[in-house]
């Protein structure tokens, strides 16, 4: 098979990592130079790029080695020092310098480089600290400004420690932590179906600023009220590696409830969430089996619960839904127009948004 027939130039042009990581998924056995050509058809793309680089450090584990990473640097897999190579990260650029937004790699000691892809960095941007899980000691050069730092809860991700990151740079003070913040107005017993409330605060999903969180009544009843948030928090894998999972032993599960929520929620708003009984229903098209049970202050909703509680339109990017899909590796998917997906996506795929449900006492 030609290498344009299974990765189509258009992925690249589209900066399209989702459908890149798609394909290289499908790919039996990758060879290091056919991904040398895909990396000069990625040059200047950066979230192909990213995907590109991972997925070499993951599948030639041996390369990554100090006389690996001179080998793909000759090569020409590599553009940048030696010393750089574990600094792997999505990035922007405005043709003029880059921010830092993401670190994609594993290691725990990152140095965030003086230049990406031939460009001066200027900036760590405040998502980089809510996406850092492995991230324990973080080397910035001097002059490379850092967006906010968030509270120590955001950091955490996937069943990693929320630990938060050391600071290391000369002569420059680490950013104080964001300022505390009054409680939203609780919500009260006069909650109507269909109404907005604000309730917590997170950063927005391609932004760097943390702003109140509107969340939608589906549904009330005596002494509670169900709420879906009105945009998506981020997206991520339903489980970080390709395996059989179920909802109750899931990361994003983990990480809504023991990352999100603590970070999102100041302690009185906590005290509103309550827990909900959740139990796993069988796919009703694929037959793929779920008798799980779990109790969560925070969760998805479930592909009858989207329907039965009438939940809005949706046009934007695919969501996650709690049941599983094709089978245990999958998980069924919210596509636009409201279209509930059965098959579902791979859980670990990392294009498929977030978007969350809470039981609140009224």
């Amino acid at each position: 098979m030609e290498i344009t027939e299974r990765f189509p130039e258009a992925l690249f042009f589209r900066d399209d990592a989702a459908g890149l990581q798609s394909a290289l998924e499908r790919w039996e056995r990758p060879e290091l130079e056919v991904l040398m050509e895909l990396l000069d058809l990625a040059a200047e793309k950066p979230h192909t790029t990213a995907c590109l680089l991972r997925y070499i450090h993951e599948r030639f584990p041996a390369d990554s080695t100090a006389a690996g990473r001179k080998r793909k640097k000759q090569l020409g897999l590599l553009d940048w020092d030696d010393e750089d190579w574990s600094a792997c990260f999505r990035w922007e650029t405005d043709g003029r310098d880059c921010r830092i937004l993401a670190y994609l790699g594993r290691d725990e000691e990152v140095l965030i480089p003086e230049e990406m892809g031939g460009l001066p960095v200027t900036e760590v941007a405040q998502s980089f600290f809510l996406r850092a899980g492995t991230v324990r000691r973080l080397l910035v050069p001097e002059g490379v400004q850092i967006g906010t730092v968030l509270p120590r809860e955001a950091r955490g991700l996937y069943g990693q420690s929320p630990a938060a990151p050391e600071l290391f740079r000369l002569e420059r003070e680490t950013p104080p932590p964001l300022p505390e913040r009054p409680a939203a107005d609780l919500p009260s017993g006069d909650v109507r179906r269909g109404q907005t409330l604000e309730l917590g605060r997170w950063v927005r999903e391609g932004s760097e600023a943390v702003s109140p969180m509107g969340w939608r009544v589906l549904w009330r009843e005596e002494g509670r009220a169900l709420l879906l948030a009105e945009e998506v928090l981020e997206c991520l894998p339903y489980h970080r590696s390709r395996s059989a999972v179920l909802w109750p032993d899931c990361d994003l599960r983990r990480w809504l409830n023991d990352c999100f929520l603590p970070a999102a929620f100041l302690p009185e708003e906590q005290s509103l969430l309550l827990p909900a009984e959740l139990s796993g229903r069988p796919n009703p098209v694929f037959r793929t089996r779920d008798a799980s049970y779990s109790q969560d202050r925070i969760f998805l909703l479930s592909p009858d619960e989207w329907e039965e509680h009438g939940a809005q339109a949706w046009d934007g990017a695919p969501l996650w839904l709690r049941m599983p899909g094709l089978n245990t590796q999958y998980a069924v998917t919210l596509e636009k127009t409201a279209r509930v997906d059965h098959q579902g996506r791979l859980v670990n795929d990392g294009a498929v948004g977030v978007l969350p449900a809470v039981w609140i006492q009224i």
